[in-house]
């Protein structure tokens, strides 16, 4: 449910759980704020990857889910459903990635456009500017590139696109930054 003020963490949670003795074996769980037993922890602040996203520990004291309205799917059927949507997560920050070097791109262009040196009318007159520029618009369409190829070809029913959806974050967040 997102934050406005970073006080509040969200009123429905999907939780996966452990609920067999196979290593395989987890389940979705939807779970209320204010359901007897379960309570939101302190935040977690110090934290690597999207630190604009509110993270807080779930804490569950004898919480009691019924099966027939707070279980998603199958009992011990979450697992590809867990995969599957760190596949997609995956692909949405690589998303972001493209869009932020979007930017870049855009605000690279007006600032050699808009910037004086040498007597020269804008930077677009030296020669390594148009290159870092050019290399950086090259590197901003390969990830689009692989962005889309990527989507285009995922398979929503099952995961499996593991590498694919690592190798497109990996690429466009250190392209983003770059």
């Amino acid at each position: 449910n997102g934050t406005i003020t970073g006080n509040e963490t969200g009123d429905i949670f999907l939780v996966y759980a452990r609920t067999g003795p196979a290593k395989g074996d987890i389940t979705q769980f939807i779970v209320e704020g204010g359901m007897e037993g379960f309570t939101v922890g302190q935040k977690i602040s110090d934290k690597l990857g999207m630190r604009a996203s509110p993270t807080a520990e779930l804490v569950f004291e004898n919480v009691f889910l019924p099966q027939d309205t707070h279980v998603v799917g199958d009992v011990n059927g979450g697992m590809i459903c867990m995969m599957r949507n760190l596949e997609i997560e995956r692909v949405a920050l690589a998303a972001m990635g493209i869009g932020i070097a979007r930017r870049c791109v855009d605000e690279m262009k007006v600032y050699a456009g808009d910037r004086s040196a040498f007597g020269q009318p804008n930077l677009y007159s030296f020669g390594q500017i148009q290159r870092h520029i050019a290399e950086s618009y090259t590197d901003y369409m390969a990830g689009k590139c692989y962005v889309y190829a990527l989507t285009n070809g995922l398979d929503m029913e099952s995961s499996g696109n593991g590498l694919d959806s690592d190798g497109v974050k990996l690429y466009s967040a250190q392209m983003s930054k770059n």
